[in-house]
C-alpha cells in the first residue's frame, strides 16, 4: 500500500507508472484511428461511403399516390393502346393470308378447268369443272374462263396492299411498345429504382471497389513501411522504469 502512497520515491514511481499506462493509452487510441489501421478504418470508410452515398445521391421514396398514378397510367396503356395495336396487326395479317388462300384457290381451281377444255368435250368432266368454276366465283363473283388474268391480278392487288397493311401495324405497334417502356414503365422503375430498396444494391457498386482498392493499399503500406526486412525499430529515450510497467 505505501508503494502506492503520496510522499517520497513511491509518489515519484507511482507517477511514472501511471503516466507509462497514459502514454500506452494514447498509444492504442491513436492506432485506432491511424490511416494506417486497415482492420478497423475500413469499416468506417465503408460506412461513411453508404451513409453518404444514401444521404446525398438517393432520394427517398416519394409518395403512395404517386407511385399508383404511374402504375394505372402504365396499366392504362397495356390495356388500351398496346392491346389495340397488337389487334390490327393480328388482323391485318389474318386478312392477307386469307387473300393469299383466296389466291391459290383462283390460280388451282381455273388451272384445272383450263386443263379440262383442252380435253376432247366427250372427255371433259363437265361436273367438276361447275365445281371448280363455283369455287373460284366464290371468291370473285365476275370470274369466268377469259377474265382470269384480271381476276387473279386484283387479288394480288389485294394481297400487295394487306402487305403494307401488315408493315404499318408492326410499325405503330413496335412505336407503342416503345413508348410503353420508356415513359410508363420507365416511370414506375424510377420510381422504384430511386427508392431506399435499391441503396444498398447501389451502394455495393460505389463501397466495394472502394473497399478493396482500401485493403490493398492498406497492405502495401503496412509492407513496404513496416514490415520490409533489415528494418530496425528504433525507441526514443524515455522513463525506463515506466516502460517496464507497461510493456512487462
Amino acid at each position: 500500500m505505501s508503494y502506492f502512497g503520496s510522499a517520497g520515491p513511491a509518489n515519484r514511481t507511482r507517477h511514472s507508472v501511471l503516466a507509462g499506462y497514459q502514454r500506452r493509452s494514447n498509444q492504442l487510441k491513436a492506432r485506432s484511428t491511424s490511416r494506417y489501421n486497415v482492420g478497423v478504418n475500413l469499416g468506417n470508410i465503408a460506412d461513411r461511403l453508404n451513409d453518404g452515398y444514401n444521404t446525398r445521391m438517393t432520394p427517398a421514396y416519394g409518395k403512395p399516390e404517386v407511385l399508383q398514378r404511374k402504375v394505372n397510367a402504365w396499366q392504362n396503356q397495356v390495356d388500351t393502346n398496346v392491346r389495340k395495336a397488337r389487334f390490327n396487326l393480328t388482323t391485318a395479317r389474318e386478312l392477307k393470308g386469307k387473300h393469299e388462300a383466296q389466291l391459290t384457290v383462283i390460280s388451282e381451281n381455273h388451272a384445272y378447268i383450263a386443263d379440262q377444255l383442252k380435253k376432247m368435250p366427250e372427255e371433259i368432266d363437265a361436273d367438276n369443272v361447275a365445281t371448280a368454276r363455283l369455287a373460284v366465283q366464290e371468291v370473285d363473283s365476275s370470274y369466268n374462263i377469259i377474265n382470269y388474268e384480271t381476276v387473279y391480278a386484283n387479288k394480288q392487288a389485294e394481297i400487295k396492299a394487306d402487305a403494307i397493311s401488315v408493315a404499318k401495324a408492326r410499325a405503330a405497334q413496335d412505336t407503342i411498345n416503345d413508348v410503353t417502356d420508356k415513359v410508363y414503365m420507365k416511370g414506375v422503375e424510377d420510381f422504384m429504382v430511386d427508392g431506399r430498396l435499391m441503396r444498398e444494391s447501389k451502394a455495393a457498386i460505389v463501397v466495394v471497389p472502394a473497399t478493396a482498392f482500401l485493403v490493398a493499399a492498406g497492405i502495401g503500406i503496412l509492407y513496404f513501411g513496416f514490415l520490409q526486412p533489415k528494418k530496425t525499430l528504433r525507441f526514443g529515450s524515455g522513463n525506463k522504469s515506466a516502460a517496464m510497467a507497461v510493456f512487462n
